[in-house]
């Protein structure tokens, strides 16, 4: 198999992003981190697909992938290498399996958009916010970037089978999960914040798509994600400081 320029450009930015996270001691900063599309945006051009509905319902599934690691640390006491490791692999199993059900047609698409939208504010409704402590890096730089890359690389081996599902793998986030392992209730209740923008994203992208690139498409979803973003964590800095 041949790495497309696109290909080795995640590979860089995913290794890097996971480098810096690690260095960021505030678990809110940390989820900001998560939050920017960056990986999903190569992602995508990597792909070489439009934007379906396998896109979307990988938002619920990313959801899921957190959630498995959280119950399986906290609540069962597994370790947390282990708890990460079985989280991403259901991630692509699921997601695999899925991929290959889900129909591609535009009806396809909405309705998993409204059924994605729905179900991340039930769960952020829900989820009660917590206080929890920061946490800096332990692991050397020279394991964690070699292994990043590495997964990186299974996944782009893989993407055929994952589709959709290839661009919101927590690429990122296996390691940030890692670097998050004592405020993995804080990433849990950003997760439907980042799925709720991201639906909006999509939605922006797949309408945008119909007269412009894929390139001009994810700029201008881009800019509806920032306009959702930056308002929302404004509030939450403001929040914290009055908690404080």
């Amino acid at each position: 198999m041949f790495l497309s320029n696109w290909d080795l450009l995640l590979i860089i930015v995913v290794t890097g992003m996971a480098v810096i996270t690690a260095y960021i001691e505030n678990p809110q900063k940390k989820t900001f981190i998560l939050m920017l599309p960056i990986p999903f945006s190569i992602a995508v051009l990597s792909l070489g697909i439009p934007i379906d509905a396998t896109n979307v319902i990988a938002l619920l599934v990313l959801n899921l992938y957190y959630h498995i690691v959280r119950i399986l640390h906290y609540r069962i006491g597994l370790n947390i290498v282990s708890s990460i490791i079985i989280g991403a692999a259901s991630y692509c199993v699921i997601g695999a399996g899925l991929a290959q059900i889900i129909p591609e047609t535009s009806s396809a698409f909405w309705i998993s958009c409204a059924l994605v939208l729905c179900i991340n504010l039930i769960i952020f409704r829900l989820l009660p916010n917590r206080d929890e402590p920061g946490n800096i890096t332990s692991l050397s730089i020279f394991i964690k970037a070699p292994l990043t890359a590495a997964i990186v690389f299974l996944i782009i081996l893989i993407k055929s089978y994952l589709l959709g599902f290839m661009t919101f793998f927590p690429m990122v986030g296996v390691f940030a999960t890692y670097e998050s392992r004592k405020s993995l209730w804080t990433t849990c209740k950003s997760i439907p914040v980042i799925s709720i923008t991201m639906t909006v994203m999509l939605i922006i992208i797949k309408i945008s798509e119909i007269s412009q690139s894929t390139n001009t498409s994810l700029l201008i979803g881009w800019v509806g994600l920032l306009v959702l973003l930056i308002p929302y964590f404004r509030i939450k800095t403001i929040q914290i400081g009055r908690i404080k």
